[in-house]
C-alpha cells in the first residue's frame, strides 16, 4: 500500500497531465493546490522556453521520481516546500 504522500506525488504527477487529463481526483489523498498549481506553471514555463513536451515531461518527473525515492527509503519526510523549490529551479 503506498504512503500518503507517495500518492500525493502521483496525484501531481497526474494532474501535470503525465497520464491523465487535469480533472483531478476525489481521492483522500489529494494534493495540496500549491503543489499542483507550481507543477503545472513549470510545465507551462519550460513549454515556453522551447523545451518540447518530451523533455518538459522527463525534468518534472525527475524532481518528482526524487521526492518520492527518498521517501520510500527513508532519507527525508515530505518537504513540500523543497518539492517547489526544485520545480522552480527546473531547468538547471
Amino acid at each position: 500500500m503506498r504512503s500518503g504522500r507517495l500518492e500525493h506525488l502521483e496525484q501531481v504527477r497526474l494532474r501535470c497531465g503525465f497520464g491523465s487529463d487535469f480533472t483531478g481526483s476525489s481521492d483522500k489523498h489529494e494534493p495540496d493546490r500549491r503543489t499542483t498549481f507550481v507543477a503545472r506553471e513549470t510545465v507551462e514555463r519550460l513549454r515556453r522556453e522551447g523545451h518540447s513536451d518530451e523533455e518538459t515531461k522527463r525534468m518534472v518527473v525527475a524532481v518528482i521520481n526524487a521526492e518520492e525515492f527518498a521517501l520510500m527509503n527513508g532519507r527525508h519526510a515530505f518537504d513540500e516546500t523543497r518539492c517547489i523549490e526544485r520545480l522552480r529551479q527546473l531547468p538547471d
